[in-house]
């Protein structure tokens, strides 16, 4: 299950705003972190996006719930390809790929995504 917030480490959108973060990659491995609300005219207004405009380049999110321990699994492996020099694409690939050719049945892979900052 997802781990419930404690109100004193919660962090709000209106708070990122206000961040200086030149961060090339930031990942988000919590429940539902790539969902956000459709605002005409805007777009998607998620957390991704305060993070992007306090500066972050690109953020890897989930799009669904995720048991913790299946994330700790996959986490590594996403790092362990960026450490050795791969893009964080080739990376969440490789993540992705070794979970597909594993004979675990999960779809937990399918959760990540990763998102590119269009602002300069």
């Amino acid at each position: 299950q997802c781990a419930d917030s404690i109100e004193d480490a919660s962090l709000f959108p209106s708070e990122i705003y206000t961040l200086h973060l030149p961060v090339k990659l930031l990942t988000l491995s919590a429940c539902e972190s790539s969902q956000g609300k459709l605002l005409p005219g805007e777009g998607m207004l998620s957390l991704s996006c305060s993070f992007f405009y306090a500066g972050v380049q690109q953020i890897i999110a989930s799009f669904w719930q995720l048991e913790d321990r299946e994330s700790a699994v996959l986490m590594p492996i996403f790092y362990k390809a960026a450490i050795k020099g791969d893009s964080p694409a080739i990376a969440l690939q490789k993540m992705k790929y070794s979970v597909i050719k594993s004979e675990e049945k999960t779809f937990t892979w399918a959760a990540f995504q990763i998102y590119v900052r269009s602002l300069p």
